[in-house]
């Protein structure tokens, strides 16, 4: 089975939510992918839900980043930034705007998986820190709304999904085929792609598929 979208209590393939998007918003240049289609239709008031059953990719850290792929074919359904905010001059967990975000993006949290990198080791003993306390964040909101909540070291998933080399370049190398359809970019101004929404989204395929 497909996922589904429901756009304003109408269902939706991802094909027919792209086509409305387009349809909307006439000057949109090419064709978008479905995270960007549901994007707009969001920011024109549209409540957008997606389903069934999703799988969550969390790459862990205050810079780290969201990707929900539909469980049944890997479909990629939305991404996300990590949500953060400053306190004592440091970066660190804004677990009330995640919790809106996964409210917002997907329905019934306790039929989903999310799946979070464990934190392992650290250059630093404050990089050490910071990493453990995102961990216990994420994984303390998603818990307390009810998802399943599923953890996994970098090595595990790297070594059944990525080639050899720099972990960073096989994981763009990997994502880009993958969803080549899809913008990794962190904003409209950057010409690469971004490290953590790659990570994120090969967690959750690691899990979808293992």
């Amino acid at each position: 089975m497909r996922a589904a979208i429901t756009i304003d209590g109408v269902n939706y393939t991802a094909e027919d939510t792209i086509s409305l998007a387009m349809a909307q918003w006439p000057m949109l240049p090419g064709r978008p992918g479905l995270n960007d289609a549901v994007s707009m239709l969001r920011m024109m008031g549209s409540k957008v839900i997606t389903s069934p059953k999703c799988v969550v990719g969390i790459d862990n850290g205050v810079s780290g980043a969201i990707v929900v792929l539909a469980a049944s074919n890997g479909d990629l359904l939305a991404k996300a930034h990590m949500p953060s905010r400053k306190r004592r001059d440091k970066n660190e967990i804004d677990s009330v705007a995640l919790a809106d975000w996964l409210l917002d993006n997907l329905e019934q949290l306790h039929l989903h998986d999310f799946v979070l990198e464990r934190p392992v080791g650290s250059q630093s003993v404050n990089a050490a820190v910071s990493m453990h306390g995102s961990y216990h964040a994420i994984r303390s909101t998603i818990e307390v709304l009810g998802g399943n909540f599923h953890d996994v070291s970098a090595k595990e998933w790297q070594k059944a999904m990525l080639r050899k080399g720099d972990t960073k370049e096989q994981s763009i190398y990997t994502a880009v085929t993958r969803w080549p359809d899809e913008d990794w970019r962190k904003s409209d101004r950057a010409k690469k792609p971004y490290p953590d929404f790659c990570d994120a989204a090969n967690i959750a395929e690691y899990y979808r598929t293992r």
